[in-house]
């Protein structure tokens, strides 16, 4: 197995562990996630790690390849409602533990940057964040965030 396929399997091995403990990660955890339905807690996590930027409705689509019983925008924003941000700070500190071998590169630290454009709330009066792209379209506000991660951490 190569690296790429190991790391892929721990992180989904993270969340397979998870949802067998879902309800420490859930606003409601006596009923989030108790019925059988097509999102469960384990798929919610992974479609959210998946997901690229497109609009959500693409997203879905893609995702469960086009199938006609593809879940509604709204199924996904109601799950997703019932997952705490803790869920996803506890996988983010889980499989960094899990590679903390401390190996280095050839000798060096591998460090990897992403940048992303993150929308905020509407102000068109925030001239550092608003955007409008031609003079009769709609604006929006965006930060943009360069993150760096230790890749060995």
């Amino acid at each position: 197995m190569n690296y790429s396929t190991e790391v892929k399997q721990k992180l989904l091995s993270i969340i397979t562990e998870m949802d067998s403990y879902r309800w420490l990660f859930t606003k409601n955890p006596e009923t989030d996630f108790s019925r059988k339905k097509k999102w469960s807690f384990e798929e919610i996590m992974k479609f959210m790690l998946t997901m690229e930027g497109k609009a959500l409705r693409d997203e879905l689509l893609e995702y469960f390849d086009f199938d006609s019983s593809t879940p509604s925008d709204s199924a996904f924003n109601q799950r997703r409602a019932q997952i705490l941000p803790e869920a996803f700070e506890f996988l983010f500190q889980e499989f960094t533990k899990s590679f903390n071998d401390n190996a280095a590169y050839k000798g060096l630290r591998l460090i990897a940057c992403d940048g992303s454009d993150l929308c905020i709330a509407n102000n068109p009066k925030d001239e550092t964040t608003y955007f409008q792209p031609l003079p009769d379209s709609k604006g929006f506000n965006q930060l943009h965030l360069n993150a760096f991660y230790d890749c060995q951490e």
